[in-house]
């Protein structure tokens, strides 16, 4: 798969809020990496919960990518996300009620694709602090 078409495929998903879809482009046994996680997310499913958590937390998210890079079986993207905290946002510290904030932050995203085009590892890089600051759950002092 070109990495155009890859991340044309990523951007959708999550502008269209389809975390099935989003979550088929990952191999079974997929492995993602996510700062809001003390422990790496496994496998396709939980892949997809996640998605479906932030898109019930932000259910106007959008993406934007930013920059593209690709290097052998490597693809790394940087996107710029905005949406309004209008859903129950759940994290491992426990259920976060709905602030109604906008949040506006960038995510950097590496992930390694298969001999068939799926995702096989992904490293996701964001600010969780910024995120809670401007959700207003965590001050600026933190």
């Amino acid at each position: 798969m070109e990495k155009n078409d890859f991340i044309e495929k990523v951007t959708k998903a999550i502008n269209e809020h389809d975390a099935g879809t989003f979550a088929s482009l990952f191999a079974e046994g997929a492995t993602a990496h996510d700062p809001f996680y003390p422990d790496p997310l496994k496998g396709r499913k939980e892949i997809e919960k996640d998605m479906e958590i932030f898109f019930t937390a932000f259910p106007d998210l959008r993406g934007e990518v930013i920059n593209v890079l690709a290097s052998g079986s490597w693809i790394a993207a940087e996107f710029e996300m905005t949406g309004t905290n209008d859903g129950q946002l759940d994290s491992p510290a426990g259920a976060l009620p709905a602030t109604g904030k906008k949040v506006k932050f960038e995510v950097a995203s590496f992930v390694k694709l298969d001999e068939n085009g799926l995702v096989v590892e992904n490293r996701r890089y964001y600010n969780v602090a910024a995120i809670l600051q401007q959700l207003g759950i965590q001050s600026e002092s933190v």
